[in-house]
């Protein structure tokens, strides 16, 4: 109790600071938008390009909440377009709130999932205490999660990346849950479910049950695996299915999910100098399409394919170029915050003109990130590496399903490029087995502590019964 109340205390003072974030507003506003446009106009899964949102946002620098903007001329003169760059999970939750409130405002949403990430610390000692039986490294790594102020931070913003780790982390619960089962199928049907909700909002969630399921092979064999990771999937994207088939009213071009793969597997090629025009932008995306092919409308399927088809066309002829890109972005999405957006504007505000500490003054704020994240980062992944490499012999079995996990989260990614945000739900296997480290820790420093052997006996042993 004490840490879900720590876990709220950070997060809610997260969003305090900051109500409105400029962060990802370009992501978080056409999720209002469509809401707006289910609720106002009766239109799904659309955005109005004659309102003034982006043009507000982007030139005071914040979040606006549709509430504080005037749509008369918008409304009266409306031009609607598909938006299918994301997956509307935020717009249709966004939408059902501000049917019961009345206020087209973001903070309701915020706010749940300031709660919501607050209660997921219950989770992650969880299923720390389900898959090594020791409260003392359940209960740090539940004490990490609370304190773990990039997701707090992660978690003020509207959109649909906090979903995805709340997604990620329940379906990782339900499966262990549902590997205690004598008749597992229903509780996989749950799981299914769990893994189709959070599709809605990233739909790279569907590789965790097959990744899952591939680790429980030695304990299960091949059939019993099969039937775990297929049950699953075949619920969740049963559960995506309304949405893929409401694109085929959309000019009859049919994705099974939003698309956006060509656009950013082109735009990740530009991570790295290169002689193809690849840049990490979308505007300068934008722009070079449409000197090639101005009837593209942007993050339409024709927008998408076409970038598609450029990605695919530059890795055959350059493989080694993309075989050094991906070489480099493993240890990104590994090392945790590596790939922050904040900290890359961080490293910028500081690379200014002028003396560092002038700089360092003027941008405490940049400066307190950059160092924070310097530290946290490579902390964290040293102290999961040390708790893997010290429990490795007796828990085989219980860290293949967290590498699992945690190779479903980085495997897309890794092939078209790395951001904090995208790797953001292998966070809690960190802090697993970086509870566990500090337990090894613990238990050392207590059996240098004269006096204290048979204490430690009676209170750091692992219980093993029901173990995996």
């Amino acid at each position: 109790l004490g840490l879900v109340i720590l876990a709220l205390a950070v997060r809610l003072a997260a969003l305090a600071v900051e109500t409105h974030p400029y962060d990802l507003a370009g992501l978080s506003g056409p999720n209002g938008e469509m809401a707006r446009n289910i609720l106002v106009h009766g239109r799904w899964f659309v955005t109005n390009v004659n309102t003034p949102t982006a043009a507000l946002q982007h030139q005071q620098r914040r979040l606006f909440d549709p509430a504080e903007i005037d749509y008369a001329r918008a409304d009266r003169e409306p031009r609607f377009v598909p938006y299918r760059i994301q997956m509307p999970g935020p717009a249709l939750l966004l939408a059902a709130v501000w049917w019961v409130t009345g206020e087209h405002r973001y903070l309701p949403l915020q706010l749940a999932q300031a709660f919501l990430d607050a209660l997921a610390v219950v989770i992650v000692y969880w299923i720390s205490r389900r898959l090594y039986r020791n409260r003392r490294a359940a209960l740090l790594a539940a004490a990490g999660y609370a304190a773990f102020l990039p997701m707090a931070m992660l978690m003020r913003i509207p959109f649909y990346d906090p979903w995805a780790v709340l997604g990620t982390m329940a379906a990782f619960a339900l499966f262990l849950w549902a590997l205690e089962a004598r008749v597992v199928w229903p509780r996989l049907v749950v799981v299914g479910a769990a893994v189709g909700g959070a599709m809605w909002f990233r739909p790279a969630v569907a590789v965790l049950p097959v990744a899952l399921a591939v680790a429980t092979i030695p304990r299960v064999g091949w059939r019993r695996a099969t039937i775990h990771g297929l049950v699953p999937l075949v619920v969740a994207l049963s559960l995506v299915a309304p949405y893929s088939l409401w694109t085929i009213t959309d000019q009859g071009q049919f994705t099974p999910v939003n698309v956006g793969f060509g656009q950013v597997l082109w735009q990740g090629l530009g991570e790295r100098p290169n002689r193809f025009g690849a840049v990490l932008d979308d505007g300068v995306t934008f722009d070079q399409v449409h000197a090639e092919r101005p009837e593209l409308a942007y993050a339409t399927p024709s927008y998408d394919t076409h970038l598609r088809r450029k990605a695919f066309r530059v890795i055959a002829e350059h493989p080694g170029y993309y075989a050094e890109l991906l070489a480099h972005r493993v240890p990104n999405a590994l090392v945790p915050l590596s790939r922050s957006g904040r900290l890359a504007r961080a490293h910028e505000a500081l690379a200014g003109e002028g003396s560092l500490l002038a700089r360092v003054r003027g941008q405490a704020l940049e400066f307190s990130t950059v160092a924070l994240a310097a530290l946290a980062g490579p902390l964290l992944f040293g102290m999961a590496v040390a708790g893997l490499v010290l429990t490795w012999r007796r828990r085989r079995r219980e860290h293949a399903l967290l590498l699992a996990s945690a190779a479903a989260t980085f495997s897309v990614p890794i092939v078209l490029g790395v951001q904090w945000r995208y790797v953001a739900p292998a966070t809690f296997v960190y802090l697993v087995l970086a509870g566990l480290a500090g337990d090894r820790i613990l238990a050392a420093v207590a059996a240098r502590s004269p006096g204290r052997h048979h204490a430690r006996r009676r209170t750091t042993g692992n219980d093993r019964r029901g173990e995996l």
